[in-house]
């Protein structure tokens, strides 16, 4: 059990209460018996009980003031101590403060740097498998030697440790950049071959054509030498091979016609294989974009959460220095009201006093212009007699 006082103790003991309790309440009792004033006897019991009493009042009250006057001291001290003693702790509890503060900053942007890094290795491996569709993308149109050459290299590629945890996509990229380039060579290879079989098509037709006009010319010479005496016969001979002639001409623009149709489609195909390469390009790009804002975006929301981290630290530090404050005044308010009543209890005491004292010296005053009226007349002897003993008693007493 703690041996140091309570606040009450302290209290008892600065008023000497352990002391002169007894002493007081002996005096309260020892003026219970009195009830009422029946005769001058009892008025001067009362009385002076009266004034014995008021004196040890009085007594208190200035032992307790004087012991307010230095627990007001030493409230001021303790605050003066408390103040001295914290300026000595608290430049090193501010700058540990500095110190973990500017640590968790750092590991912060260390961390934020890890991200951006992060972010940059995952961008570049994304946009290295996306390489794979853009050289796809690139062979739409080229010659099928091109293409195959870049088939070629493209079987040479090894998916390795650079793709990290997208090896598994890189592969299924390049697999299928591979798979588009097969598709796409096979069509070229078609279409050259198509295109080559329609030129050797052409070819021979017109060298049939020139076959059959030397055989015409050939025909005209002999039907010119024989004209004479077949006008009839080549005549007939010349509308036929006229309306042959017309036949072949006719097949010819038609199979050319028909090739038009086959290389404008060749051509339809060809400018959709271009525009979603293009389409597929700006989709990369896009996501490029989409990167780059996406870690721009992470980097100012590191700043607001710290600069928010900062302003809730300097507001939970102004509250708390508020509340100090608010506490200290509160305190020092207290005590002066306490202050304020004791003084005031104290004056009201003092105004007490000097009323009744002025009402004794009335009634003294009274007393002896009574006596001075009364002098010599033999009715009021008695009367007189008592007024000289009153007041020889309180000359004795005030002599005292």
């Amino acid at each position: 059990m703690s041996t140091a006082l309570t606040v009450v103790e302290r209290a008892q003991v600065a008023l000497g209460a352990t002391e002169h309790e007894k002493k007081l309440v002996a005096l309260a009792e020892g003026s219970k018996s009195i009830v009422a004033i029946t005769n001058r006897a009892s008025y001067q019991e009362c009385h002076g009980a009266r004034v014995a009493l008021m004196r040890a009042r009085v007594e208190i009250t200035k032992t307790g003031k004087a012991a307010r006057d230095d627990a007001t001291a030493f409230s001021k001290a303790v605050i003066a101590e408390e103040k001295r003693l914290v300026g000595i702790i608290e430049p090193e509890e501010s700058r540990l403060s500095a110190i973990q503060t500017e640590h968790d900053t750092r590991v912060k942007r260390e961390q934020l740097e890890k991200e951006a890094a992060e972010l940059e290795r995952v961008a570049g491996i994304k946009l290295h498998i996306a390489s794979y569709g853009a050289v796809a993308a690139g062979m739409v149109g080229k010659p099928s030697n091109e293409i195959a050459d870049a088939l070629a290299e493209l079987r040479k590629v090894f998916v390795g440790e650079w793709a990290f945890e997208f090896k598994a996509e890189a592969a299924e990229a390049l697999s299928a950049a591979i798979a588009t380039l097969d598709l796409l060579l096979a069509g070229t290879l078609s279409q050259e071959a198509a295109a080559k079989a329609e030129a050797d098509r052409i070819a021979a037709e017109r060298t049939e054509l020139a076959r059959l006009r030397a055989e015409q010319t050939e025909r005209d010479r002999q039907a010119a030498a024989l004209r004479a005496e077949e006008d009839a016969r080549q005549a007939a001979a010349r509308a036929a091979i006229e309306a042959e002639q017309k036949a072949a001409q006719a097949k010819i623009e038609a199979e050319r016609e028909a090739a038009r149709a086959v290389i404008r489609a060749e051509q339809e195909a060809e400018r959709k294989r271009v525009a979603e390469a293009a389409r597929q390009e700006a989709l990369a790009r896009q996501a490029r974009e989409e990167v780059e804002r996406v870690r721009r975006q992470q980097e100012q929301d590191a700043i607001d959460q710290k600069q928010a981290q900062e302003r809730a630290r300097m507001a939970a530090e102004l509250a708390e220095a508020d509340r100090l404050h608010d506490e200290r005044r509160a305190r020092e308010e207290a005590a002066a009201a306490a202050l304020r009543a004791a003084q005031e209890a104290i004056d009201s005491e003092r105004r007490g006093l000097e009323r009744a004292r002025a009402e004794i010296m009335q009634t003294d005053n009274l007393i002896v212009a009574l006596r001075e009226k009364i002098d010599g007349r033999k009715a009021y002897a008695g009367i007189a007699r008592a007024i000289d003993a009153y007041l020889a008693k309180k000359g004795e007493k005030g002599a005292a």
